[in-house]
């Protein structure tokens, strides 16, 4: 089975197109690193705490000292009574804490959706026969991807215990101090600890977090990469077949063609390179500032535009390099340049004269 894989592997050396990233993501694929989440979650928490938990503990000290000082006048009596004192000390709880836990579901969500939010899709929480699968759960299990996963969980568990050592062990002279100091030293050392502790974890873990940002968008790029087969489907979803759209091509060049012949009855005259090209002209002195150029053409579509003047009685002025230069500098349905009213105007008057001779 190996065998049959890996050559298919070796073929998928293309990056992936556009389409194919936004299929994945309408799958609900996409490169999430978990530790860069967690860091940016930690970062948050860090905020949080620096800046708003200390309004937080003070304003619940405050209500303690309060609730303190009425001590002697509560009345706990009856049941009522305790479950109007344990309301009250809940709606005080959730008036202190309401905006760190605000503030950590924002985060969390903002974390969750930074990294996911192209690939939201209902495909991805739709049941499969496939997740259920003890064989394919066992391939998860032992995968390439898991293995990688399980080594980088080790490493950060180990590295964020010896971590934890040896900051502790700088605080050990300290730790005894806590067991005779006020409550309030307590506090304010156990502050500093916190925020010591979660400042260094942060720095290592950023390097942690941004590896493996690189590492989940490189395997995420390194799946998605296609076989020059499977580029070649894509461009043809894409594109439509190459013959069709070549036969649709030509049936639209075959569709001009008709209609500039088609306007060669209203040509003023026709001007001809006599081997090579044909360009036919419009002028009518009452409504237009300048000729116009109503058809070309080059070889047989020359010699058509020719044959078309002819059956229709228009005149025809050989004149090789004004026929050039109107083909190559004039397209379809524009008017003439200045700088060729002078030359123009002497065959226009060659093709009146032709004209006045036929008739």
């Amino acid at each position: 089975m190996a065998d049959t894989e890996e050559p298919d592997k070796e073929q998928k050396t293309l990056d992936p197109s556009e389409k194919r990233y936004e299929d994945a993501y309408k799958k609900g694929q996409t490169p999430i690193s978990k530790d860069f989440n967690n860091f940016i979650f930690l970062v948050a928490c860090l905020g949080i705490y620096v800046w708003i938990f200390p309004w937080c503990f003070h304003r619940a000290l405050n209500y303690l000292a309060t609730f303190i000082g009425m001590c002697c006048e509560l009345r706990v009596e009856t049941p009522k009574h305790l479950a109007l004192l344990y309301k009250s000390m809940l709606c005080k709880m959730i008036e202190v804490l309401w905006i760190p836990f605000l503030s950590l579901v924002i985060a969390a969500i903002a974390v969750g959706l930074g990294q996911s939010y192209k690939a939201i899709s209902a495909k991805s929480i739709q049941p499969k026969l496939s997740h259920i699968s003890l064989a394919k759960g066992m391939a998860r299990v032992f995968s390439k991807q898991s293995v990688v996963e399980t080594i980088k969980s080790s490493i950060k568990l180990t590295f964020l215990g010896i971590l934890f050592f040896f900051v502790f062990k700088s605080q050990a002279t300290e730790l005894t101090i806590w067991l005779w100091a006020s409550a309030t030293e307590y506090l304010v050392l156990l502050n500093q600890l916190i925020i010591k502790y979660l400042s260094v974890v942060l720095i290592p873990y950023a390097f942690v977090s941004g590896f493996d940002f690189w590492y989940q968008h490189h395997i995420f790029k390194q799946n998605l990469k296609m076989t020059v087969q499977e580029q070649r489907e894509e461009f043809k979803e894409q594109e439509g077949d190459p013959k069709i759209r070549s036969r649709v091509r030509e049936m639209q060049r075959e569709r001009s063609r008709n209609q500039m012949l088609g306007k060669i009855p209203q040509a003023t005259v026709v001007v001809t390179n006599p081997t090579h090209f044909s360009v036919a002209l419009r002028w009518k002195e009452d409504s237009m500032d300048a000729p116009v150029v109503i058809a070309k053409g080059a070889d047989v579509l020359a010699f058509k535009i020719r044959e078309l003047a002819k059956e229709h009685k228009i005149p025809i002025v050989e004149n090789a390099s004004v026929a050039r230069s109107l083909y190559d500098s004039v397209n379809l349905d524009q008017q003439i340049p200045p700088e060729y009213y002078k030359v123009v105007a002497e065959v226009i008057r060659v093709a009146m004269r032709i004209r006045t001779h036929q008739f």
